[in-house]
């Protein structure tokens, strides 16, 4: 079972995560963390069967086959440039472990999968956010971690104390506030159409402080989870 969190940069994704991670369990299932594993090579080499990242190169193309029509439009907005090192890590080692995490009886917390890279893509190419979240494939639940982009933006350009340099490290890498502003409108709107395709989702509110925010989204996820 997979649980999303999608949100801008430094909404306060990472900061749930962990405190979720601290909880423990919930309905009796485990909390693990996917990470994405980098192999040595992030495009299909030619003979894999003796590639020491085989089984991840393996399940990358196993999911992408069984999405074609999603990351056909990724690649229409990306122009081709750099789509397999943009989604390669999101469809490795990490859906892996979403695989195998039911028979472990987890719960895996994906830090901005599939569904929030998309909104990230389509507001950072300022195209309609709708083609890529009819497409995206359906975690187990998404949680949206809400907050205000002027907020974030100045999380953002603060984490390692105000400077210009920082300032410029974050425009160059994520973008202005503008660009905060636009990708939160794109994780709202993948949000609402993931939620008219069946998938639950839980909005926190991350002004909130962390114990709070962590709090909602336990209460919110009980009601979700199944009990074990």
């Amino acid at each position: 079972m997979l649980i999303e969190f999608c949100g801008i940069p430094a909404s306060g994704k990472s900061t749930l995560i962990q405190g979720l991670l601290g909880a423990g369990k919930c309905n009796g299932w485990t909390f693990t963390r996917a990470v994405a594993s980098a192999p040595s090579a992030v495009k299909m080499p030619r003979y894999v069967t003796r590639h020491p990242d085989r089984r991840q190169l393996y399940q990358a193309a196993r999911f992408r086959a069984a999405h074609g029509a999603f990351f056909a439009e990724a690649d229409r907005l990306c122009g081709g440039v750099a789509l397999d090192l943009f989604f390669f890590l999101l469809t490795a080692q990490s859906y892996q472990d979403w695989h195998d995490a039911p028979a472990r009886g987890a719960v895996v917390l994906f830090d901005e999968g599939l569904a929030g890279r998309a909104a990230a893509l389509s507001a950072s190419r300022k195209q309609d956010a709708e083609p890529l979240a009819l497409l995206a494939p359906l975690p187990s639940v998404l949680v949206m971690v809400d907050t205000p982009p002027e907020i974030a933006f100045d999380r953002a350009t603060h984490r390692h104390g105000p400077s210009e340099k920082m300032r410029d490290a974050v425009i160059s890498l994520h973008g202005d506030e503008a660009m905060f502003t636009r990708r939160r409108t794109a994780m709202v709107e993948t949000c609402a159409i993931l939620e008219t395709r069946g998938t639950p989702v839980v909005r926190v509110d991350a002004t909130r402080s962390p114990e709070e925010a962590v709090g909602q989204a336990m209460a919110e996820l009980g009601q979700i989870l199944p009990v074990q």
